[in-house]
């Protein structure tokens, strides 16, 4: 996601979201059977979703017109994986599904960090690449740490 030009940010786009695919297939077979409906973390991920699909998928558009859709697809997809790790067994630990859940909110920040930084910002922020790569690696981390847990 970090090269230059489309094709190599798209193709980073795709190998993410098959990772986020990836996970979603793994959270979802560990989930809580119970009703779903008005789950906070179905609305908080809905929430989410709501304020980076459409932002980042216009924005992305604006700068050139194949992206668009596919960056708004990619926060789909990530906000589904977000919200899937909100769902798990509650008889997994309490400390696993925290963690993981706090590992796929930074990993959802980052993504968002980096959309801010392709398509919002005039300018290149080092700060702000600095903050990505911190934020994609605790996130990683604490995924990796969650499911070891479980």
């Amino acid at each position: 996601l970090l090269g230059g030009g489309d094709k190599a940010f798209l193709t980073g786009v795709g190998s993410f979201a098959a990772a986020h695919a990836a996970y979603i297939t793994g959270f979802a077979s560990r989930r809580d059977r119970g009703p779903l409906l008005g789950h906070p973390g179905l609305k908080a991920a809905a929430a989410m979703w709501a304020t980076t699909a459409p932002v980042m998928g216009l924005a992305a558009a604006r700068k050139s017109s194949g992206l668009g859709r596919p960056v708004a697809g990619y926060a789909t997809i990530l906000a589904a994986m977000f919200a899937t790790s909100t769902l798990l067994d509650p008889r997994i630990d309490t400390s696993a599904r925290r963690t993981l859940q706090a590992g796929t909110g930074l990993f959802l920040l980052s993504d968002s960090l980096l959309g801010v930084q392709e398509f919002l910002l005039r300018e290149h922020s080092p700060a702000l690449e600095s903050a990505v790569m911190a934020t994609y690696t605790a996130g990683q981390g604490l995924i990796a740490a969650g499911v070891a847990r479980t």
